[in-house]
């Protein structure tokens, strides 16, 4: 196994760090990065959701029951 293949993986690495930090720093910069909210903030945001009661089963056989 040469060196460059060892060299060539610290490109990449640095090349995805640099762009994820780079896509982070926009998006900040831009506003669109909104606030943590806590559990309780985003259920009320969403609301509460409904158990899934019929789990298989196609909407066919739902109308029928």
């Amino acid at each position: 196994m040469s060196v460059d293949t060892f060299l060539d993986m610290g490109r990449t690495a640095t090349n995805v760090l640099g762009n994820s930090v780079a896509a982070a720093v926009m998006t900040k910069w831009e506003g669109q990065l909104g606030a943590v909210m806590s559990d309780g903030e985003y259920a009320a945001l969403v609301g509460e959701r409904e158990p899934a009661g019929d789990k298989g089963k196609t909407s066919g056989e739902r109308a029928l029951a």
